[in-house]
């Protein structure tokens, strides 16, 4: 995928303009993180023994063009998954580099993973709405957040109903 606000933009063609690579799991090299030993013990821990990847992706968010694009409305990963029990269900974040609230962290709202789905549709922002993420239309906005700030090779696993999205990235760099 390419971010819209930099497709057109002053960047040549070059990895730079792919923010997502998705459904990796074909790709034996890329593929093969998923498989480590040290990831499977703890993705067991959450699904049992019959482990199954049913949706893969790497992350390489863009700087913010100024038009705040680059930021995830808080969602549910459960609103993409067309499969259940979601309790069966473990979504897992690993850092490829350091992380942190400058470069657009993963925000999460902690306990939202014991309710269930919201409704999502296109955030209501003002400024930039990437049209390729939905969003939580009815939560609480007061509610603690948790920002983790992580360092490169950290993973956080997390059930696919706990609302999570991440902030706008406000350096120079991707974030991977």
């Amino acid at each position: 995928m390419r971010d819209v606000t930099i497709s057109k933009s002053e960047y040549a063609p070059s990895e730079k303009m792919i923010t997502k690579v998705q459904d990796f799991q074909e790709d034996k090299e890329l593929f093969r993180y998923c498989t480590l030993p040290e990831i499977l013990k703890y993705v067991e821990c959450f699904t049992g023994p019959n482990i199954m990847a049913m949706h893969t992706m790497l992350i390489n968010k863009p700087p913010d063009s100024g038009k705040k694009t680059s930021r995830h409305p808080l969602h549910q990963d459960l609103h993409y998954f067309p499969f259940r029990p979601s309790d069966l269900i473990v979504c897992a974040w690993t850092a490829m580099e350091h992380i942190s609230r400058n470069n657009g962290c993963l925000v999460v709202l902690p306990g939202t993973h014991k309710g269930s789905l919201k409704p999502h549709d296109y955030p209501k922002w003002e400024g930039g709405v990437n049209k390729m993420f939905h969003g939580i239309q009815d939560y609480e906005e007061n509610k603690a957040r948790v920002h983790l700030v992580m360092e490169k090779g950290d993973t956080v696993f997390f059930h696919p109903l706990l609302i999570h999205g991440s902030g706008q990235n406000k350096t120079q760099g991707f974030r991977k």
